[in-house]
């Protein structure tokens, strides 16, 4: 019986602990927190408010600032896409390098982990050409 409840009493301080570490972290840095509370906002509203928090502009700067972002949005978008073909082809050709040195079971993990690899594109970004 001491030992069950010896258990109890660790689990209760161990939740405990987790707990008050928890409410800790988000005193100390709230913006790890920020996601659960406002769900998961469009890039240019993140890089927003990292750049109001980094730099505390004034209402006229931060319309400014995100024009600017804005503006430079497509050309970003186009780096992505570009740095997403240049990831997969050099996937494909150290695969292709290495395919000779590798037994059948080899070539078989490795062609699903380049599959895998090659089909994982995150999700377009939202449209975010309107101001709010």
């Amino acid at each position: 019986m001491r030992t069950r409840v010896k258990g109890l009493l660790a689990l209760a301080l161990t939740f405990l602990a987790g707990c008050v570490i928890g409410v800790l972290a988000r005193e100390c840095r709230p913006e790890w927190f920020s996601a659960f509370r406002t769900g998961h906002q469009p890039p240019l509203e993140r890089a927003m408010r990292h750049m109001d928090r980094l730099l505390d502009l004034t209402p006229a700067q931060e319309e400014n600032i995100r024009r600017i972002f804005q503006n430079h949005h497509a050309e970003f978008i186009q780096e992505i896409e570009r740095a997403k073909t240049f990831r997969k082809a050099f996937l494909l050709r150290h695969f292709e390098e290495m395919e000779p040195l590798l037994d059948e079971r080899q070539k078989a993990v490795a062609r699903d982990f380049v599959a895998r690899h090659l089909k994982e594109t995150p999700p377009p970004p939202p449209d975010e050409a309107e101001p709010r």
